[in-house]
């Protein structure tokens, strides 16, 4: 994808109420496109439990107030207080302030397989609760 069209999808995504698939037609490029070629924005709040730049992953996020720190992955509603700074606006140059955070934002796959592992914790503990469970009923 081209920067400038880059730089209209976040512009369009971020800055108006226009659907993803409107935007996604008027760029002419499919929904995963789009959805790749946007980059999260700062929430200008910090992360209560490291203290890192919490950012919205996508404007059901904002709206909700539901940021994500990419330093430690806690993901929360903004508690902390905002980050002292001008208002908010997407630029191409990119929505972090530090090369990691910025890393961290691209890398999609490190939010996913953490998703990936607590999901796994969750489905080995239901499956031992019922083993344990299936065990003690049969002992009647």
């Amino acid at each position: 994808m081209k920067k400038d069209s880059a730089a209209e999808a976040n512009q369009l995504y971020w800055q108006t109420d226009t659907s993803v698939g409107d935007i996604a037609e008027k760029l002419d490029l499919s929904r995963r496109a789009l959805y790749d070629a946007l980059e999260p924005i700062p929430a200008e709040t910090t992360c209560p439990v490291c203290g890192g730049t919490m950012h919205y992953i996508n404007r059901s996020a904002r709206d909700s107030h539901q940021g994500t720190c990419y330093t430690c992955a806690t993901s929360s509603p903004q508690q902390a207080p905002p980050i002292e700074s001008e208002p908010w606006t997407w630029s191409p140059s990119g929505a972090a302030n530090d090369n990691d955070s910025r890393e961290r934002m691209r890398d999609r796959d490190y939010i996913a397989a953490r998703a990936r592992r607590l999901g796994a914790a969750a489905l080995l503990g239901a499956v031992i609760g019922a083993g344990i469970t299936h065990v003690l009923l049969r002992r009647d």
